[in-house]
């Protein structure tokens, strides 16, 4: 894997630290129970979303809530840190963390 690829792995990561701080809800719902904004919004991580943990789509799911009030930018670059998330194997992602 390039090592871009990796940074940005790493930032999503990142990113999701502090929603994993705060206690997650165990009920987060699957990929079907999404209203039909959020499944639009997050879209790209439609084959991930019933293997995430709980606290990684609870952070999903805040980033939809807040989506519709980001600038287009903002909005792009959610959409190109799911695209890329989905892209990251396993493996990868388990480097990301540890590093």
């Amino acid at each position: 894997m390039d090592r871009a690829l990796l940074a940005i792995a790493a930032i999503i990561l990142a990113l999701a630290l502090p929603a994993s701080a705060a206690a997650p809800s165990l009920n987060t719902p699957n990929w079907v129970d999404l209203n039909p904004q959020q499944k639009v919004i997050l879209a790209p991580l439609a084959g991930e979303w019933n293997r995430m943990e709980p606290y990684r789509r609870q952070k999903w799911l805040g980033i939809a809530k807040r989506f519709p009030t980001m600038t287009p930018d903002e909005q792009a670059r959610v959409e190109e840190r799911m695209q890329v998330w989905v892209k990251v194997s396993p493996d990868d992602r388990k480097a990301a963390r540890d590093k």
